[in-house]
Order: structure tokens, then C-alpha cells, then sequence
């Protein structure tokens, strides 16, 4: 398409004054910075990464193409003014190689070395944020690649990045007259740019996306690391036609003058042909600004008074505006992505004159309070998680409930009658230390938390669930402990951190245990496995309590009257030939001398001792009908003894286990044919001693 030489003449002023950034005062960190150093990228600009303030996070600055960091001073000014006494500032200066493609290692390598060394410095969790202007939001991005660098910055040292007006997916002046124009220009003025203008990034600057690739040679920005928070803050002007003072229509440009709000938001789709797009944590704010006609002819008539541009090309300027007859032609320009030359007249003058121009954008109010927003929404994700902060924090559905967010640790809009989701530090009788547990769950290097809750749907309790909580707090995960002990309601104990995963200590439903009374007790390990949280090491647990084929808590059939005098015990000899054995508080014993060991163990006080299986307890209606022992051990060989011939004339139930230990349960009274008989005993014996219990040991 031809142009007339005044488009030419006004495109080299307005490009070549304003560049994409402005200079601006010099500011005092890059006055005191560091001799050259040993990356040829890193110019003597760039502030000495030093020592940080232990209370600050790392800040680093990083200019756009053909600019340098005196640009970013302002946006230091305007964020210590938002949010003060929060960042060191740092700033990256490659203005040596501000014309190369940013993928070139004399910017891409040079940040991430220099960014990895302020993290170093900065100590504590070593995040470093990081705010891009243009083509260094691009340099970010490829600082992070390790295709593209040696040293990468990890994820793990990132605390959130902000990018301003960068072309994610190119600008409509890249790989074109106008970029050149741009260094052409700019080397007329003075200001020498090395290399020379013909340099890869006017070509690499070019539009791309999914279905249009960078031109050959030029690298294609990588996506950063999974889970990197990222803002794309976008610069965007709007021409409000008037005539007499009266609004007609508006011209929606849709562009900061030089990259289109597409481009400046088109993180997710700029990447490598063919890559997933890896989960980001992103926001999209704009900062808008429409100029009437009206203020642009004013804006020109100012720049003629303070003789900033000759009057001819103003009169160019106003003669293009004027035309009404070609705003059509020009709206279908906008909406079918062509550059036409009127449509580079007005971007020129968007980005010369107006608030929301490319350059301006590094001072616009509206951009510099979503650069503070990203920023704090990027610390508040980072900052550790309290046990504090769990009270008033989100929740996932639970018990059949809907998500929502606590209210001093419970969920409200519940009515009474239909339950309850609570934390369980809200239980007057559980301690907050043993039910939250706090450290880093997910490795990202920040504090997460666990809590146990109390739920249900109303009437009795629940088993407990455990959440998994990152910064903010947000939800990470959760945990039903139903599904590893069965119907125990609120049979967790306590949980601790440790090695990045919680440990769990929690009573434990047997089978056959009422909700209510868990007979067991469970030790395990959850861990967040990055898509879910999983139980390991799940071990349930023999109690002082528990029955079992072997014996009754820390007495075992087959032990010697040593072991049991190291438990406390004491011998008596008995008229049949064994010898008992017996212990405050503990089971009595029954030893043989012909074998020297254990062959017969009954409960001290039959109501404090369940079998491990089941959960049966002595004399006790509830809990241990003859149907209900029956039930529990049916995988088990079992004999009935219901004609009075289970020892001493009664009646029972013998269930021997894989090791030959038995398990006698004597039954109340003559069995009935439904089973509900009450079980009046519970010993544990081996041989004849499991039996008949009258037989001596003579």
C-alpha cells in the first residue's frame, strides 16, 4: 500500500518522539549503580542487586524495546505511593541491546542471572516480582525457559509478574516499515541504538498466534512456569467523534496505539505451537481512556503553540482527523485488523497524545493502581497461612453441604435442623493445636495449612474431613476420613506437620462399631500429590484395648513368666496345675509350667476391652450379641458350643485366627434362633485351653 510522504513524516515524528517509552529524570537507584558487570547485557544501569530489607520483597523492573530503565522510575514512584514500605526496588537495564529480539541471551540469559542473584540476596522465601513494560514483559517470559537460558528463574523464586502493554501476540507495526522507521529515527536524533536498526526484534515484534507463526528465526515466547501468577495490563483509547461540541459516535482503536488490547492480553495463546497452555494464576485489567475530537484538536493546537512538532505535520494531522467521510472505512479497518492509513494517523496520535498511549500507560493512574492490585493480590497468595486465617476462610462442599466461607470458623446459612460445617478448633473440647497443622503441603516454598472440620446433616456427627489450605487462604484439597475409618464419628485426634505431608492419629471404626463408639485406633499420612490428596502408611493400630487371636493388649499368648514379671506382673500358683498371673489394671494370665508359656488370657474388667475385629465387648447388650460376633468374624473358622459344652458347663463361640490363637466368646444363656443372645466373656486361648476351660495344666 502506498503512502503519502506526510503519513511518513508524521509517523517518524510521532514514533521517533515518543519511542515506546519516555525519558524521564534519571532515577537515584540507577544512579548508584553497580560498575559494569560480567554479563554483557546487563549494563552499568542495572541496580546493584545489594542487600534487601528482611520486611520487603525484591521488585525488578524490566523496560520495554529501544527504551531503557529510566522509564520505570516512574512506575517506582507511583508504586511506593500505593503501597509503601512493601519492595526493594530493582532495575534491569539492557538499553546496549534494546533493539534485539528479547530471546537473544544478552537480555533473556542477563535477567534470569540476575534475577536468580537478587533472589539469593534477598533471602527469606526468595520470591521476586517482577513489572514488564512492552517487550519486557516478552524477556520475562523468555528468562524463565530453560530451552532458551542456561540458569532459568524458577518458578519457586517467583512471586507474581505484571506485564504493561506487552505484545504477547505481536504488534501490528512489528516486521514493517514502522519499526524500522521507530530505530531509524531514533539514531537521527541522537539517541545511538547497538545493533544496528535492522536488528532481529523489529522483525520478531511481528503479529502471531495459534494459526500465524513468527517469522523464521525469531523465537517463540515460552509459556512461564506452571502456577506463575500474572497480570496482563492493557492500555486502550477510544476517539469520541463530535461536531459543535455534540458526541456523534466513538471509534473504538482497542489499542494503546502500538499493541492492541488482543495482543496485551493474549498471554494464553501466544505460546509454541502445539504447547498446552501450562495453569496460570491471571487477571486482565485495562485502563481506558476516551478523547473526544474536540481534546485532540486541542492537544494538536498545544503541541503548535509549544512548537513540539512542525505545523505542517499538525496540519497533516487535523486534515486526516477531519475527514468524517472516512470513518467508516476506517471502523472497518479496526474490525478487520488492517493497518489502512488512516488507522495509522490515529494510532500515531493515540500514542503521542493521549493518556492510554503506549508510552503514557508507564504513568496512567488507571494502570498504575492495576499494577498495585495484581501486586498485593500476588503477596496476599504468597503470605504463609495462620491458624488465624482459617476462621473466616472458603470451604469445599462438605457433608452434602454447598462451598462457602466461614464466619469465625463456622459456615453460615445452615439451618439448625439441617447440620453443620465447622472447624473443629470450634469444639470446646478439641484443642486448635492438634486440630490445625501448618507448612508447606504443595513445595511451592510457601506456608499452607491443614484443619480438621466438623460436619453433618443434622442428628449425630460425622466422620471428620481434613482441608488442605494455600495462601489466601484458598482451598488446596480435602479429605474424607470415612474413607479410612469407616463410620467413626469425629474420631480425629490430632494432626502434625511433617516433611511436607500430615500426619493423622484417629480413633478407628471397626467393623461393626457403632458411629459412635470407634473401637480402634488409625495412624496415617496424607499427602497433596498435585491433583489430589491421598492416605499412605495407613496403619490400624493394636491397642492396650484390643482383643486379638494373639491376646489382649500387651499380653500374648506364649509368653514367659519373665516377660510378664517385666510388665508388672505377679505369679500365684493354682490347684489345677497352671500358674495365674495377674496385674493392676491389666488382663489375667493363665500360665502352663509343662510349656513355660501363656495359654489362656481374660479381660480384668470385661466392659473395657473390645475385640480388634468388630469391636465386641462383653456384657454389654449393644454391642455384643452373639449375631453381631458371628457377622464379624465369618471369614474366620469358628465352632459353636451351644449344648452346654464350652467349659464349666456353658455355652459359646470359638473363632481361631491364621496363627492358631483363638478367640472364645461365652454366650448368656441358651442361644437363640435369632442370635441376639449377649455375649457374658471374651478370652483368648490356644489348644485345649481355648475350649475347655476346666482343663489343668498337670
Amino acid at each position: 500500500m502506498r503512502r503519502p510522504p506526510w503519513l511518513i513524516l508524521l509517523l517518524a515524528a510521532v514514533l521517533t518522539a515518543t519511542g515506546f517509552s519516555p525519558a524521564v529524570a534519571a532515577s537515584p537507584v540507577t544512579a548508584a549503580a553497580a560498575a559494569a558487570p560480567d554479563c554483557p547485557g546487563r549494563s552499568s544501569h542495572t541496580t546493584n542487586p545489594g542487600t534487601f530489607d528482611k520486611k520487603h520483597h525484591p521488585l525488578v523492573l524490566v523496560h520495554g524495546w529501544t527504551s531503557s530503565s529510566d522509564s520505570m522510575f516512574q512506575v517506582e514512584q507511583a508504586l511506593r505511593a500505593r503501597m509503601p514500605n512493601t519492595f526493594d526496588y530493582r532495575y534491569f537495564d539492557y538499553r546496549a541491546n534494546s533493539t534485539d529480539w528479547a530471546a537473544q541471551p544478552a537480555i533473556a540469559a542477563c535477567l534470569a542471572d540476575y534475577v536468580n542473584e537478587v533472589s539469593k540476596n534477598a533471602g527469606g522465601d526468595g520470591k521476586v516480582f517482577l513489572v514488564g513494560h512492552s517487550m519486557g514483559g516478552l524477556a520475562i517470559r523468555f528468562a524463565t525457559d530453560a530451552r532458551t537460558v542456561a540458569n532459568p528463574i524458577p518458578a519457586s523464586r517467583i512471586g507474581g509478574i505484571v506485564t504493561i502493554d506487552t505484545p504477547h501476540l505481536g504488534s501490528v507495526f512489528g516486521n514493517g516499515w514502522q519499526a524500522e522507521l521507530v530505530q531509524w529515527g531514533k539514531k537521527q536524533l541522537g539517541q545511538q541504538l547497538a545493533p544496528d536498526h535492522t536488528s532481529d526484534a523489529v522483525k520478531c515484534l511481528a503479529l502471531h498466534g495459534p494459526k500465524t507463526r513468527l517469522p523464521s528465526g525469531c523465537a517463540t515466547p515460552p509459556y512461564l512456569p506452571a502456577g506463575t501468577q500474572l497480570a496482563e495490563i492493557s492500555g486502550t483509547s477510544t476517539v469520541r467523534r463530535t461536531l459543535f461540541g455534540i458526541n456523534l459516535y466513538d471509534i473504538p482503536l482497542s489499542s494503546d496505539g502500538i499493541v492492541s488490547v488482543d495482543s496485551s492480553h493474549g498471554y494464553v495463546a501466544s505460546g509454541p505451537p502445539g504447547q498446552k497452555t501450562p495453569r496460570t494464576i491471571g487477571s486482565l485489567p485495562s485502563a481506558g481512556c476516551t478523547i473526544t475530537s474536540d481534546q485532540t484538536f486541542d492537544l494538536l493546537a498545544a503541541a503548535a503553540r509549544g512548537k513540539s512538532l512542525p505545523g505542517a505535520i499538525i496540519s497533516a494531522e487535523v486534515k486526516a482527523l477531519t475527514a468524517l467521510s472516512a470513518d467508516s472505512a476506517l471502523l472497518d479497518a479496526i474490525n478487520n485488523g488492517q493497518l489502512t492509513p488512516d488507522l495509522e494517523v490515529l494510532l500515531g496520535v493515540a500514542l503521542m497524545f493521549y493518556p492510554c498511549g503506549h508510552s503514557a500507560m508507564l504513568h496512567n493512574k488507571d494502570a498504575m493502581d492495576a499494577t498495585a492490585t495484581s501486586l498485593r493480590s500476588f503477596l496476599s497468595s504468597i503470605a504463609p497461612v495462620s491458624a488465624a486465617d482459617l476462621a473466616h476462610a472458603p470451604v469445599p462442599s462438605l457433608c452434602g453441604h454447598k462451598p462457602g466461607t466461614l464466619v469465625n470458623g463456622k459456615l453460615p446459612g445452615i439451618p439448625s435442623d439441617q447440620g453443620y460445617v465447622e472447624l473443629a478448633t470450634v469444639d470446646g473440647n478439641r484443642s486448635g493445636q492438634d486440630m490445625v497443622a501448618l507448612g508447606d503441603l504443595n513445595g511451592d516454598g510457601t506456608g499452607d495449612a491443614a484443619a480438621v472440620f466438623n460436619c453433618n446433616m443434622g442428628g449425630v456427627g460425622w466422620p471428620h474431613w481434613v482441608v488442605f489450605y494455600g495462601p489466601g487462604p484458598k482451598v488446596i484439597g480435602a479429605f474424607n476420613m470415612s474413607t479410612l475409618v469407616g463410620g467413626a464419628r469425629n474420631g480425629t485426634k490430632r494432626i502434625a506437620f511433617s516433611g511436607g505431608k500430615i500426619t493423622v492419629d484417629s480413633r478407628d471404626g471397626r467393623e461393626d462399631d457403632p458411629g459412635c463408639c470407634a473401637s480402634g485406633n488409625l495412624t496415617a499420612t496424607l499427602r497433596w500429590t498435585g491433583q489430589r490428596i491421598v492416605a499412605e502408611n495407613v496403619k490400624h493400630l493394636i491397642g492396650a484395648t484390643d482383643i486379638t487371636f494373639q491376646g489382649i493388649g500387651p499380653v500374648k499368648l506364649g509368653m514367659t513368666g519373665q516377660q510378664l514379671a517385666a510388665l508388672g506382673y505377679r505369679s500365684s500358683p493354682l490347684a489345677d496345675g497352671c500358674v495365674g498371673y495377674e496385674a493392676a489394671g491389666k488382663p489375667y494370665a493363665t500360665l502352663d509350667p509343662t510349656t513355660g508359656g501363656v495359654v489362656q488370657i481374660f479381660p480384668d474388667a470385661p466392659t473395657r476391652y473390645q475385640t480388634y475385629i468388630g469391636g465386641i465387648r462383653a456384657s454389654d447388650s449393644s454391642l455384643s450379641s452373639l449375631s453381631s460376633a458371628e457377622t464379624a468374624f465369618a471369614n474366620y473358622p469358628m465352632k459353636k458350643y451351644f449344648n452346654n459344652d464350652f467349659g464349666e458347663g456353658s455355652n459359646g463361640l470359638a473363632v481361631t485366627g491364621p496363627e492358631g490363637g483363638t478367640i472364645m466368646f461365652v454366650i448368656q444363656g441358651t442361644p437363640s434362633s435369632d442370635g441376639l443372645n449377649t455375649i457374658s466373656g471374651i478370652g483368648v486361648g490356644m489348644g485345649v485351653h481355648a475350649t475347655q476351660w476346666e482343663v489343668g495344666c498337670s
